[in-house]
């Protein structure tokens, strides 16, 4: 097993790179301010417009799930369905396809408790999304460039203003799917249409890429959910009920301050999910591990979504994960989660606990401030690219599993991310570990960068592939190799800059760039009142946290929130 030393490192990089002005570069990374999340943040409703009786349905005993739902559809909007404190039974899913503008409220985590009576796929789904995806569009003239909100169309007639539409465009020379040789349409985000002319569309937020390739708008015919959260309750899967919760098409909608437990499949499952939020829940203990368990999981065209000050611990594999199914999940922010103890199914493995990628294409999504034993980007199906990976703490590290410890997972066909200011490993990191082997080597090494292996699990490869510029999977896919080579366009692609990591106990610089500061948030301008006492930026790779211990974990909240059981 090879090892790069300090010197190395930075030489190849040095050879490999080309002369930067900036950390990264701005067609690298998008504007996530102002543009993840819900338009103007959570509003906080006060109105009670319809209360569950608990003496009747609070006891655990009768199923409340039509009560529930009737509530739902008498609340008027921008009200509030309050759930008082009680143990609320749940025989069939709580299911409503356009409750808009409606707040779901229980009394606090702990004390409103929906809890699944029988087997049932879920305990609340709300929206209703488009099935097939639709994938017929119009197509897109002249500009669409990054930053727009009014693209030029020949013909607006089929846009239905207040809808979703998918901006889509052909696929580039890095983009690859392991189900198909030919080219599709991975590149991909979806807007709300604000706005229409006869040859106009107005759509928001901003582009956040330009668009090039024979770009086209594909519209989502359904109505999306809008404006509705789940708040201030726990979900308790209860050993039968396979997920918590299930959004599908929706458009500024979060859910926050909710604990989900005891699920057999996945903890949220958000399809189309767009312009939302998900704060300040707690997942974790989940029945069962592996695959189709995933914690926080945008299954597929989740976009400009904030995903920030969560606890997963044993809360799904991965705990947070973007485009598990086909991908175009884009301008998401990833921020200051922990995120812990993945349960991949196999007794002494661990896994990336942040996923930002399973299929093909995710892209221009950031991950900042998080703490989680590893994160990664697979490569299982196919491509993702533009990822910027700021200010974390990844400590390759695991509390029962000593197999499989990364920090850094970045498998095949992942390209231009951009790693910056990040600590890794922790102060007990092995002497034995490894910094960036570039051949085969054991699970029971621990590691802080593997880049460019075949698949998520894959130590081994055969054969390499590239590295060429720009890289180019065309025809990989149908050219008769096993794709299980080596990639070398990820490392090529790849920003490393002002990373501490605890194989060398120093920090790694890029030497062409000459900018040594590390922004203190790519989405933020100061510091969160949620911080409340707690230091900001809580991670500084030059004055690095040392050991995980109780201490450690809690410099962010929820990490905070973990070890103490309040916030800071």
């Amino acid at each position: 097993n090879s090892q790069f030393s300090i010197l190395l490192f930075a030489s190849i990089f040095l050879t490999i790179n080309t002369a930067k002005s900036q950390i990264i570069p701005k067609d690298r990374r998008t504007i996530w301010e102002g543009n993840a999340g819900v338009a103007g943040g959570i509003p906080n409703r006060a109105i009670i417009g319809a209360t569950i009786n608990a003496a009747t349905y609070g006891t655990g005993i009768v199923d409340a799930s039509a009560a529930i739902g009737a509530a739902i559809d008498a609340c008027p909007e921008g009200q509030v369905v309050f759930i008082p404190a009680g143990t609320y039974r749940v025989d069939t899913p709580i299911y409503r396809a356009l409750a808009s503008f409606v707040t779901i409220r229980g009394a606090g985590m702990g004390k409103t408790i929906l809890k699944a009576g029988t087997k049932i796929k879920q305990v609340i789904h709300l929206g209703k999304g488009n099935w097939p995806r639709p994938t017929t569009g119009i197509e897109i003239l002249g500009s669409a460039s990054k930053g727009k909100r009014v693209l030029t169309v020949r013909d607006a007639s089929s846009i239905i203003v207040g809808n979703l539409v998918r901006l889509e465009q052909q696929d580039l020379s890095y983009v690859i799917s392991v189900n198909s040789s030919t080219t599709h349409n991975f590149i991909s985000a979806v807007f709300k249409v604000t706005a229409k002319t006869a040859t106009t569309v107005t759509v928001t937020p901003s582009l956040p890429f330009t668009y090039n390739s024979s770009p086209k708008l594909v519209q989502y015919p359904g109505s999306p959910l809008v404006s509705t959260g789940v708040e201030d309750l726990t979900l308790d899967c209860n050993v039968k009920c396979g997920m918590g919760l299930e959004i599908e098409q929706s458009w500024g909608c979060w859910v926050k301050n909710i604990e989900i437990i005891n699920s057999t499949n996945r903890q949220m499952f958000l399809v189309c999910f767009v312009s939302g939020e998900i704060r300040h829940n707690y997942t974790h203990a989940t029945a069962s591990g592996g695959p189709e368990h995933e914690g926080i999981d945008f299954y597929e065209d989740g976009s400009f979504n904030l995903v920030e000050d969560n606890i997963s611990y044993n809360g799904g594999f991965p705990g947070i994960i973007l485009g598990d199914s086909r991908g175009g999940c884009t301008g998401n922010v990833i921020a200051y989660n922990f995120c812990y103890n993945t349960d991949t199914g196999y007794p002494n493995t661990a896994g990336m606990d942040i996923s930002v990628s399973h299929g093909p294409h995710n892209m221009m999504n950031l991950v900042e401030g998080n703490i989680a034993g590893g994160v990664g980007s697979d490569g299982y199906f196919g491509s993702t690219s533009h990822i910027t990976i700021l200010r974390n703490w990844l400590t390759a590290t695991h509390p029962t599993c000593s197999d499989n410890l990364i920090s850094v997972n970045i498998g095949r066909w992942n390209n231009y991310f951009n790693l910056v200011g990040n600590i890794l490993g922790t102060s007990a990191f092995s002497r034995a570990g490894l910094l960036h082997p570039e051949n085969g080597f054991n699970y029971a090494d621990q590691v802080i960068y593997k880049i460019g292996y075949p698949n998520m699990g894959n130590n081994g490869f055969n054969g390499a592939w590239g590295p060429t510029d720009p890289p180019d999977y065309i025809g990989q896919a149908g050219s008769g190799k096993a794709l299980q080579e080596f990639d070398h366009n990820v490392i090529k692609t790849m920003v490393l800059h002002g990373n501490f990591d605890y194989k060398t106990n120093a920090m790694a610089w890029d030497p062409t760039i000459t900018d040594h500061n590390i922004p203190v948030s790519y989405f933020r301008r100061s510091k969160p009142a949620w911080f409340g006492k707690l230091s900001w930026p809580p991670f500084d790779p030059a004055s690095p946290p040392g050991e995980f211990s109780d201490k450690n974990i809690s410099l962010i909240p929820a990490g905070y929130r973990f070890i103490h059981g309040v916030d800071p």
